[in-house]
């Protein structure tokens, strides 16, 4: 057999992942709330089987690229799914974070990124006058 018969026999696979058809639905989910475990399950009513895992990375590779729909137009790409969707759902409100119960230095952390603030914080902590980080400076210089 060559590779032309070959061809003609045989499909290739797919490099698609199986939630890929359920990619609004699962940004939609997510974005009211849902935790993967809840979404896995939802998958599973609609005869999908993978891990809450799976789950997670599918979000993650996808995050940035996907424009997440209304809440309406979820709810009607559901029912033109099949699934009856619930519209009495309704989303509680998140904890409000305060900016003063930060451990953050206000002083020039405006603006810099996660990592940058941690390294500035650091910084601030080897500088200091730290009783506890003296001493151990001192026992590593003989």
């Amino acid at each position: 057999m060559d590779i032309s018969e070959f061809v003609k026999q045989v499909k290739p696979r797919a490099k698609r992942s199986q939630l890929d058809p359920f990619k609004a639905q699962i940004f939609e989910l997510r974005k009211l709330g849902y935790a993967n475990w809840q979404i896995r399950d939802w998958l599973a009513t609609v005869g999908i089987e993978v891990t809450q895992e799976s789950v997670r990375k599918f979000v993650v590779t996808r995050e940035g690229s996907v424009a997440t729909p209304s809440r309406q137009e979820g709810l009607e790409a559901m029912k033109r799914g099949g699934e009856v969707a619930d519209t009495s759902l309704s989303v509680a409100p998140g904890p409000e974070v305060s900016n003063s119960t930060t451990a953050e230095p206000a002083t020039g952390a405006v603006g810099l990124s996660p990592k940058q603030r941690r390294e500035k914080r650091a910084d601030e902590f080897i500088k200091s006058e730290n009783p506890v980080l003296n001493k151990l400076v001192k026992k590593k210089d003989p």
